[in-house]
């Protein structure tokens, strides 16, 4: 556009204005009236407060999202305009919060919890720490309890790495618990007819009557030992009272006088505490009332009177020692009168003496570098202060400091006496009125918070409550197997640790003072896990011969054939074709009923043959089709048997043994007598690759495989063929299988024979196994059949196959007989 043309727009815009317009004039109210709608939505929005300060003025490329919530994104000079206008816009944002109509979930929120959560518990039982776990595991219900199974995150090898180089808390307390009252001599006459002393030590142990140590013993219904069998359970005896007991009385206490106090409290009326898995608990009750004679022995259920943590790894005792302080008691006279259960004691000298000696035992006992330093399974009776007043501000993990350590001079262990295994909580008065008179926790909250000074420790004086507890030592694995095949085994003292015994209503108070002292939480899964590490069986999946191992059996086949039917064909392994008639649970009456006939079979010396016979036609008419070998002294035979054939360096190196040497072991002779129905707990441990797994089956080898293993990797170990002759008709893979077909299929499974069934001759099933942390190979436990293991033994070799259900391929393992 050039000159000309601009000259004459103008000129059209300048004859529109009217003539008599002042351009240089503005009427201020005009303009205002004809704006009024702008002016007021300026001043509305003006008025309104807003979260974000708008920068106050900074250039945009200093400008950052975060300023609206955050006042430290503002440069210094302007931070503290921005925090006033936060201030002002979140007291406006209250208010208006407080207008809003509630979200649907605190509509329908219960308006009472603690009838709620008793509604919920009306046909199960919530443990103490329940609503502790609810949000951090994975809950299941079982045995009528909710138990943590796992954590929500992923723990296994964060809890090896605990129980191995710090400390686990586990809340058993569903093991529950029979008080039985009356006559030293008159419970132990009773209770000897559900044990058996070839197992091991019972109620009447010398060691244990003292009160001194708890024990645990296996249980059989009356006169049906080796069958019969029940559960495992654990005991303790309540402390007679004595004065003249001191703390160096107890270190020293000779065999003498232990037998005397024995003597002396035959005629005394004793209290003994039976902790017993719930799997089983109605069967102990209803066994023991039918052996006890009601009117000189009194059977008492205290289901929920006692809450158990059990802590496990070598900062335990740090942990227990730092979380439990000993409660101080005022001279008579100078308290303040209170309902306490304590201040009824102070009148006792003799409960003055106790509390005295416990003192000092527990000041001595922080010295100690580990637990397995204290007598194996020894009991510790204190009276600690409210672990609330107690509690850290935030979490710290407590540890042994051994940098302070005097290690120039070895200190004389402290051996707890009669004294400091004595404890109040054996009293039901105190435990109820220790219950009654306990301040709730948000009173405590209260007065912490009006101390003047921050981090000042609660002064309660006398109103503070004084808890008895019971602490249990746990020894662990006390005797390590090394083996250069084996890898390296759980180091000694593995899982050993305090299990802490408390009265009701005090379990989430000590819990969370021990998880804020570093403990680790772990669950029924990492406790069973733990149990593979130290090789100890499981209650009750590891108890095939009792009643509530096999419904657990039952639930778990159950379950895994339900996951195994929701898949398809495709995705789901062919079991028949791997040749496992039974691939959810482990067959035991099959397997002892077919080595039972392949007895005959098996060249043996005449008379043990003959023995094997005799012994087979005695127990012929029993209903148990097996049951598991318990006797300490058969076990030490069959180890000392296995040993004499790995005292040759090792069976590998020597495979041919003469077998002349090992039939005519007079142990192995005496075991070929036995009844030969029974089931022997062994551990297998993988020698090369291969993680074992449950219901996974342990083989006899060949005498080829003996020599490919001992020629090394160059030779691959045995793969199985798979099978064929459990295909369906063709007629039936058309379309659906006729129940005729069905039937015939399901018949051939029952009639197959699981000895013939594969090429390797089955003698035992893993009940439970995975790689191992302690190893560092694949590692399992499991159950082998007596006249298998003996066949093994004739043999020369300690090794043996493994295969998974999933799988064709064998796997070199060595077996080691442990003793129950």
């Amino acid at each position: 556009m050039n000159s000309a043309e601009k000259n004459n727009n103008v000129d059209v815009v300048m004859k529109t204005i009217p003539k008599n317009f002042n351009v240089r004039t503005l009427d201020s109210v005009k303009f205002a009236k004809a704006r009024s709608n702008e002016i007021r939505a300026i001043q509305q929005d003006l008025a309104r407060v807003r979260t974000n300060p708008s920068g106050l003025g900074l250039p945009n490329h200093m400008r950052r999202r975060a300023m609206s919530h955050n006042a430290k994104r503002f440069p210094w000079r302007l931070r503290h305009i921005a925090e006033e206008k936060m201030n002002n816009s979140l007291a406006n944002a209250n208010q208006k919060t407080l207008a809003k109509v509630a979200s649907r979930h605190h509509r329908r929120r219960p308006k009472n919890l603690r009838e709620e959560f008793a509604k919920r518990q009306r046909d199960k039982v919530w443990l103490e720490t329940h609503l502790w776990h609810a949000k951090r595991f994975k809950m299941i219900l079982q045995w009528n309890y909710k138990i943590p199974l796992h954590p929500c995150d992923k723990s296994v090898r964060a809890a090896y790495r605990s129980t191995v180089k710090h400390c686990t808390i586990q809340d058993v307390s569903f093991n529950e618990v029979i008080e039985i009252r009356g006559i030293q001599t008159d419970i132990v006459n009773c209770l000897s007819q559900l044990t058996c002393p070839e197992t091991g030590l019972t109620f009447g142990a010398q060691m244990f009557l003292s009160g001194q140590h708890h024990g645990e013993v296996m249980l059989y219904h009356k006169a049906s030992f080796p069958y019969g069998a029940i559960t495992k359970v654990q005991f303790l005896w309540r402390c007679i009272p004595t004065s003249s007991s001191s703390t160096d009385a107890g270190m020293v206490e000779s065999k003498a006088s232990s037998s005397q106090n024995t003597v002396e409290s035959e005629g005394v009326t004793r209290t003994l505490w039976v902790w017993v898995h719930p799997s089983a608990f109605q069967d102990v009750l209803a066994a023991i009332s039918s052996v006890v004679e009601k009117e000189l022995v009194e059977v008492k259920d205290l289901r929920g009177e006692l809450v158990r943590f059990r802590l496990s790894g070598p900062q335990a005792n740090a942990v227990v020692t730092d979380g439990l302080k000993v409660a101080t008691l005022p001279e008579l006279g100078k308290e303040e009168e209170t309902n306490e259960w304590w201040q009824k004691k102070l009148s006792d000298n003799y409960f003055q003496t106790v509390h005295k000696q416990q003192t000092q035992f527990w000041n001595r006992l922080r010295s100690i570098q580990s637990v397995t330093e204290l007598p194996s399974k020894c009991v510790i009776g204190l009276t600690v202060r409210d672990p609330r007043i107690l509690l850290p501000i935030r979490r710290k993990k407590v540890e042994t400091d051994h940098l302070k350590a005097d290690f120039s001079t070895i200190p004389r262990c402290p051996r707890p006496g009669l004294n400091e295994s004595t404890s109040c909580i054996w009293d039901q008065e105190v435990r109820d009125g220790l219950s009654s008179t306990m301040q709730s926790t948000h009173s405590i909250n209260e007065l912490r918070r009006n101390i003047l000074v921050p981090g000042v420790q609660l002064d309660l004086g006398s109103k503070e409550s004084r808890v008895p507890v019971l602490l249990l030592q746990s020894p662990g694995v006390q005797l390590p197997v090394r083996s250069d095949s084996c890898g390296e085994t759980p180091p000694l003292g593995f899982s050993s640790g305090w299990d802490v015994v408390i009265p009701k209503k005090w379990g989430t108070i000590f819990w969370v003072g021990f998880i804020y002292r570093g403990a680790r939480a772990v669950g029924l899964k990492d406790s069973y896990n733990r149990c593979l590490h130290q090789g100890i069986p499981r209650i009750p999946e590891d108890f095939p011969d009792t009643r509530s191992g096999q419904e657990i059996e039952e639930v778990i086949a159950k379950d895994l054939e339900a996951t195994f039917k929701r898949k398809p064909p495709a995705k789901r392994p062919n079991y028949a074709k791997l040749g496992f008639l039974s691939p959810f649970r482990c067959p035991w009456e099959k397997l002892v009923s077919e080595w039972m006939s392949k007895l005959d079979v098996i060249k043996t010396d005449g008379d043990a043959a003959e023995g094997v016979q005799n012994g087979s036609a005695a127990e012929a008419n029993r209903e148990e089709t097996f049951y598991v070998l318990r006797h300490m002294s058969h076990l030490r035979q069959l180890q000392s048997v296995f040993h004499d054939i790995t005292s040759h360096k090792s069976s590998v190196a020597k495979p041919n043994i003469p077998s002349s040497v090992i039939s005519s072991n007079p142990s192995l002779q005496d075991l070929s007598r036995l009844d030969q129905r029974g089931l022997v707990w062994v551990r297998v441990d993988l020698l090369q690759r291969g993680s074992p797994e449950a219901f996974s089956m342990i083989c006899l080898p060949k005498e080829c495989d003996l020599v490919a293993l001992k020629e090394g990797k160059s030779h691959p170990e045995p793969v199985e063929s798979l099978k064929k002759q459990f295909k369906l008709d063709k007629k039936s893979k058309k379309g659906k299988p006729t129940p005729k077909n069905k039937e015939t299929f399901e018949e051939k499974v029952a009639k197959a024979k699981l000895l013939e069934l594969n090429s390797r001759t089955i003698i035992g099933f893993v009940t439970n196994g995975s790689h191992a942390f302690s190893r560092g190979k694949g590692h399992a436990v499991g159950f082998c059949c007596l006249p298998g293991l003996l066949v093994l033994a004739r043999s020369s070799s300690v090794h043996v196959l493994v295969r998974d259900s999933k799988s064709t391929q064998y796997r070199f393992a060595r077996v080691t007989v442990v003793l129950l």
